[in-house]
């Protein structure tokens, strides 16, 4: 007697049999996290940049806190650029990689991305400023804004040569090697000057003993954000300028190996700023709660604050309009 077959399976071949379980969950992962987790947190971090802007708190509209809006949309652009561009490869098919639409999407993932990198960068550098520039405002509005516009500027018109120029070279990825050698440079320009940026703000943590105790916590946790934050990108940079490294040793192995560690990379450089500010912002917390309408808790507006650029308690407005000393 032998083991009865059902007729579906015995016209199966053994060797899909033994495959295609894996195979599936493979694919399931692979789609599930880029294609429905990473979008749902995208809009989490879109409402919590919605607050933060319309906050009538003037603590959440200094410097620090715009560079982090910065930084979020960059995020958020390069997540939404990126997309279409991954559902096309991976699902769809219905362009090839070099045509128009699919160049403007790699186009603007450089830009994007290129711009989350110099928006944190800027972040850091308003813990210097603020150590440098102790008692007065470095981040002017025309400076800020001007820092802006060269933060996406700035990638903006040195990717453009790949708009320009990818139909001279259509079919081959000469200009692709080209941009993605650009943004391991930014990448490694930003490893090599944040990470003694942030070693020298931590040898400055002592000098915060001077402030009243809610200026000096608000520093510690705005220097400690920052450099956290970094940290997370940090790790991002690594695996780009190692996976380039592998590339230009055309060492297939190790590129691809490195490659399977983008998601997670990215994930962590994406998504670690909100969660830090979280953590060590009363003023970010404040603002998301009171959009719970059920709580009925109101945002602390006009009260103890703190300038987070120069580290001065200032004569502010409270909301009767009554103009009150904080400390």
């Amino acid at each position: 007697m032998g083991t009865t077959v059902p007729p579906i399976m015995s016209t199966v071949p053994p060797i899909i049999n033994s495959t295609v379980a894996p195979v599936v969950f493979t694919i399931n992962i692979d789609t599930v996290y880029p294609y429905v987790i990473e979008p749902l947190l995208t809009l989490c971090y879109a409402f919590m940049l919605v607050r933060i802007v319309r906050s009538p708190n003037r603590e959440l509209h200094t410097a620090y806190y715009t560079f982090f809006v910065v930084v979020g949309i960059a995020g958020i652009s390069n997540v939404v650029v990126i997309l279409p561009f991954g559902l096309n490869n991976k699902i769809f098919k219905f362009a090839n990689r070099w045509d128009y639409p699919m160049c403007i999407f790699e186009y603007g993932s450089h830009v994007y991305g290129t711009a989350h990198t110099f928006g944190k960068f800027a972040t850091i550098l308003t813990r210097v400023t603020s150590i440098l520039f102790e008692n007065e405002t470095f981040w002017t509005k025309p400076r800020l804004r001007l820092t802006i516009f060269f933060i996406f500027a700035i990638p903006a018109c040195l990717f453009s040569l790949f708009l320009v120029m990818f139909t001279k070279f259509m079919n081959t990825n000469t200009w692709y090697s080209i941009a993605k050698g650009m943004t391991t440079s930014f990448y490694l320009a930003y490893l090599i000057l944040t990470i003694p940026m942030s070693l020298w703000c931590i040898t400055r943590l002592h000098r915060f003993s001077a402030y009243n105790k809610h200026a000096r916590q608000q520093e510690i946790n705005q220097t400690l954000y920052a450099i956290s934050s970094s940290i997370c990108h940090d790790l991002k940079g690594a695996q780009q300028c190692y996976w380039m490294y592998a590339t230009i040793n055309n060492d297939t192995v190790l590129s691809t190996r490195i490659a399977s560690y983008y998601n997670y990379c990215n994930t962590i450089a994406l998504f670690s700023p909100p969660v830090l500010l979280l953590a060590t912002s009363a003023p970010t917390r404040g603002a998301l709660i009171a959009a719970i309408p059920f709580l009925g808790y109101k945002e602390n507006i006009r009260t103890n604050i703190v300038d987070v650029d120069t580290n001065e308690a200032k004569m502010v407005t409270s909301k009767s309009g009554i103009s009150v000393s904080v400390f």
